[in-house]
């Protein structure tokens, strides 16, 4: 039995229960504010829904479901002057049953269509959402508009608008207004419903020239595959202060339509001629970068974004990042946790510099997968992805690191087992504090043992005493310093390795490496840069 929530009007309502055989269906009416929870809950194999609402309300919804796992076959289909159809895809794996019960869904559903459209009107034009001919010719009007913000002289202007009615003629002038949305690739089920996807975004276009040609008249059309560009026909009003307040209620309404909870719109300047149009795209399209220290503000105008804020010292975005980078398996979480607030929350949110925004961003990659490289860890390349196609903000994307992060370190947790967890901490507590006056004791303190079960548990995982895993660091450490100094002070080398005698110092050195600190720099000494002779 195949489970069907269904949202549509009274007569094809009924028509369906009459007619769906009950023996292979389950029906369960819904309205548009429960169909995505109805089809969660019920766990429903179709989804049938008869488009009521702004089509920014259904494409929010289906994301709903989308994240819920849920994926029923979807169809979606609109009744009015110009009728639309769409669905899902058929699933590649789709039993005999499965694809009987679709066939016998859509023969219902057309009948049911059929016979209110020809009770209310006497007849009735089906119009298919993906129509050649419809596509065809709004490319063509798309690509002229695409040349016009591309860059063109006034009279190249008015021949593309006269040869393909273009409705853009304005003395008064033009505002740009760009949408920033979801990209399609975001959605693994795009592909699948691909087609229900486009129907909306065909919807949208209508209501968006309807609320347009209410005013003094535009166009709508896509410059990629998430963002279009709308041209508004400016208009005249007796009063500054009405004028303002025309515009302002003009662009809610756009954003109204829009909206889905996924969609930024950018405003640009006013356009005064034709061939200023390019200028203000880019700086539209330069402006939308800049969305992410904004927070949930979805209408901006591009003057807001371009503003000038303090930068902050290089010095102190280094810090932070330092101590990102300093993320291991020991580091208390509470730590890294306050690293990225103070870095996305304070420093870049305040500074709203776009350059230290990507560089953050590179470096705590970077850092993550190296803890993911060394512990055997999965990346999350999906989630990061997604995370930065998304139109998201700083405060979404300091969530998502510490996500990230805290899943990575569970799983490197549960992949290491507790004797070498307890092991690696203890051998990284040694290796980060070698400088400083460690001690057993102070080694079991950390682990919460005591200093006899702390060493024999020590020498038993790693076959060597903690002194002589302590030494073996302060050497090793001390060996890259004399190697990189052309004339290093001995002194200064063994205090930076944590001995506080020189004397001893050179002992322990002759002692493991086989020479003395001095001829250990003479045989290792960096090259001098010789001025060569005219």
């Amino acid at each position: 039995m195949f489970k069907l929530i269904y949202s549509v009007g009274g007569q094809i309502s009924e028509y369906l229960r009459s007619n769906l055989s009950s023996a292979d269906w389950q029906l369960i009416a819904s309205d548009d504010a429960g169909f995505a929870d109805a089809a969660v809950r019920e766990r429903a194999d179709f989804l049938l829904i008869q488009a009521a609402a702004a089509p920014s309300f259904y494409r929010r919804e289906l994301m709903r479901l989308y994240l819920t796992g849920c994926s029923p076959h979807i169809i979606l289909f609109s009744m009015g002057r110009d009728s639309r159809f769409s669905s899902s895809f058929k699933p590649e794996q789709a039993s005999a049953q499965f694809t009987r019960a679709e066939n016998e869904l859509y023969r219902v559903l057309f009948q049911a269509i059929l016979q209110e459209s020809v009770s209310i009107t006497g007849g009735m034009q089906f119009l298919r959402c993906s129509d050649i001919q419809m596509r065809a010719s709004r490319f063509t009007r798309e690509e002229q508009l695409k040349e016009i913000i591309s860059g063109v002289s006034l009279e190249q202007f008015r021949e593309i608008t006269e040869e393909y009615n273009l409705n853009i003629v304005s003395p008064a002038g033009h505002y740009l207004v760009i949408s920033k949305a979801m990209p399609y690739n975001y959605f693994d089920d795009y592909t699948h419903n691909r087609r229900v996807y486009r129907m909306l975004e065909e919807l949208l276009r209508d209501e968006l020239y309807v609320l347009l040609n209410r005013y003094a008249g535009g166009e709508v059309f896509s410059i990629s595959n998430n963002s279009v560009c709308i041209i508004i026909n400016d208009f005249r009003q007796p009063s500054a202060k009405k004028y303002r307040e025309q515009i302002n209620t003009l662009l809610s309404q756009i954003y109204q339509l829009m909206d889905d909870g996924m969609t930024a719109l950018f405003v640009g300047r006013h356009v005064n001629s034709p061939t200023e149009f390019n200028v203000v795209y880019r700086e539209c399209i330069n402006a939308k970068r800049m969305r992410i220290f904004y927070g949930e503000e979805q209408l901006l105008s591009v003057k807001t974004l371009r503003q000038k804020r303090e930068v902050p010292a290089a010095e102190e975005l280094e810090r932070c990042i330092s101590t990102i980078r300093e993320f291991s398996l020991i580091t208390p979480f509470t730590e890294f946790e306050s690293a990225i607030e103070e870095l996305f929350l304070r420093l870049l949110k305040s500074s709203a510099s776009i350059n230290y925004y990507y560089y953050s961003c590179s470096a705590i990659n970077v850092v993550y997968d190296a803890f993911c490289h060394r512990y055997g860890v999965t990346p999350e390349r999906r989630a990061m992805s997604r995370c930065f196609d998304k139109y998201v903000t700083v405060e979404e994307i300091a969530e998502h690191y510490l996500r990230i992060f805290k899943n990575a370190r569970a799983q490197a947790e549960a992949n290491s087992g507790r004797d070498n967890l307890l092991i690696y901490r203890m051998t990284a507590y040694v290796e980060d504090n070698y400088a400083l006056d460690l001690s057993l004791e102070g080694l079991a303190e950390f682990v919460g043992f005591s200093p006899s079960y702390t060493s024999r548990f020590f020498h038993r995982h790693t076959g060597k005493t903690f002194s002589a895993y302590l030494t073996e660091c302060r050497i090793g450490r001390a060996k890259e310093l004399l190697s990189q100094k052309e004339r290093p002070v001995i002194a200064e080398i063994a205090a930076a390795v944590g001995y506080r005698n020189p004397q001893f110092f050179s002992r322990t050195f002759r002692r493991l490496v086989g020479c003395s600190p001095s001829e250990y720099t003479a045989r290792y000494r960096p090259p001098r840069n010789e001025k060569k002779s005219p």
